[in-house]
């Protein structure tokens, strides 16, 4: 997940508003190389996820998916565009500002977590110049709700975890009404992501009996989800 709302007293030191450019957000899924993770951690088992759902489920968008296959090259011209130029360290920067970040995961203990860290600081940075450093956390902090938790909290950069998806796509994970904040402390939108059409769709999808219209409203959510990518 992409911290695109941060909380106020949270200090991002590449800046407060970084991934709410889509171009930062694409360019980091262009950088990563998931392939060569899932045959590093999971000997090839899984998939590359393109929305929430995976790629067996019913209700699956299929084609109309915004898809980013690794493409290192594709990535650095996003973060160019936008004005991340790489400096003599190999870090980008703008402004003076080096594009530094880091990655709220845990538990720190767990070799899978360690490898996984490991992997996304050695990609990012070879691959695109993006520094990640790693914020571990408990299990208890890292799914303590709002205003404490570190995801539900609002109060990190990139961040990684399980989460079961259950039958149904979860689309109302991402509402804008279900960001975590001191009137929804159990709010479940950790990223902060905002967009009407999504919400729209996400409704429609929930609430409609009529088969056709809810497949298709499934479609559309997850199609503006993967546009979107937060």
């Amino acid at each position: 997940d992409f911290g695109m709302l941060p909380a106020e007293d949270y200090r991002r030191p590449a800046g407060a508003d970084l991934f709410l450019e889509p171009e930062v957000r694409q360019a980091i899924a262009y950088c990563l190389d998931r392939q060569a993770l899932l045959d590093r951690l999971q000997s090839g088992a899984g998939e590359i996820a393109n929305t929430y759902i995976p790629n067996t489920h019913p209700l699956y968008a299929g084609s109309q998916l915004s898809v980013y296959p690794f493409n290192p090259q594709r990535g650095r011209d996003l973060l160019e565009a936008v004005g991340w130029v790489e400096a003599d360290d190999g870090v980008r920067a703008r402004g003076g500002v080096r594009l530094a970040m880091t990655l709220t995961t845990g538990p720190e203990s767990s070799p899978f977590r360690q490898q996984l860290v490991q992997s996304i600081q050695e990609q990012l940075r070879e691959h695109c110049g993006i520094e990640v450093a790693p914020a571990w956390q408990t299990q208890e902090n890292l799914y303590a709700p709002w205003p404490n938790g570190a995801l539900f909290g609002r109060r990190f950069d990139l961040g990684a975890f399980p989460w079961r998806a259950g039958n149904q796509p979860p689309c109302e994970l991402y509402l804008t009404r279900a960001i975590p904040d001191a009137l929804n402390p159990a709010g479940t939108n950790n990223p902060g992501y905002r967009s009407a059409s999504f919400d729209r769709a996400c409704d429609l999808a929930r609430s409609s009996f009529d088969p056709v219209e809810q497949r298709q409203a499934h479609a559309l959510a997850q199609t503006i989800f993967s546009q979107e990518l937060p």
